[in-house]
């Protein structure tokens, strides 16, 4: 589905646009590789990107070269390295001077430099569990957040396969190519919107 993704945005892209990198942020669940009893988010973020401009734009590549990604970043050394360094940086004596709201504006624009070379981001939340009474009442889960880019997340309820968007622009191309490459690939594809008709909408 990343691999869908990274082909879907970079079809609906302006040509001008499609000389960089489509890079995407996939959240990992820590608690796949550490213990953990936290009842607050305990996630980690890999980047998986490809160059349309320097390979093939097809998805057998695409897909080639997110499995390698995967393959490289979800591991337990990796996801170690990756909180040790964000570790380091909080416990860092220099930084620790810092008052706080000035801190603030650092992280802050720190997380801004670091989202620019960010595309979208693909969430993949798993299979939900509700008490076996419910099951039947409940026909899909959506997944929605607040983005400042096109954001998708998954999730899967009583066989139905759920991937919802969001996100600040009116062009929902990316949406509609993701869409149609898996009717194209033999997915047998429902659409729901919140989205008014065309002409509610004023275009």
């Amino acid at each position: 589905m990343t691999a869908v993704f990274l082909c879907a945005i970079h079809d609906g892209m302006r040509v001008r646009d499609r000389r960089k990198p489509v890079v995407i942020a996939v959240p990992v669940n820590l608690r796949n590789f550490f213990p953990s009893e936290s009842a607050r988010n305990f996630f980690a973020t890999i980047n998986v990107g490809y160059d349309f401009s320097k390979g093939e734009d097809s998805l057998e590549p695409v897909l080639a070269e997110v499995k390698r990604s995967f393959q490289a970043n979800l591991t337990q050394e990796r996801m170690r390295e990756h909180m040790n360094r964000l570790c380091a940086l909080e416990h860092s004596v220099p930084l620790r001077l810092v008052p706080l709201p000035l801190k603030d504006v650092i992280l802050l624009a720190a997380n801004r430099l670091t989202a620019r070379g960010v595309t979208a981001s693909f969430s993949n939340i798993g299979k939900v569990s509700m008490p076996r009474e419910m099951e039947d009442l409940i026909h899909f889960f959506g997944a929605y957040t607040s983005a400042g880019k096109t954001q998708a997340c998954a999730c899967s309820f009583g066989g139905q396969y759920v991937v919802s968007f969001a996100g600040p622009f009116r062009s929902h191309e990316t949406e509609r190519v993701f869409f149609k490459k898996l009717v194209q690939m033999g997915v047998d594809v429902v659409l729901t919107t919140n989205l008014p008709p065309e002409s509610e909408r004023g275009s």
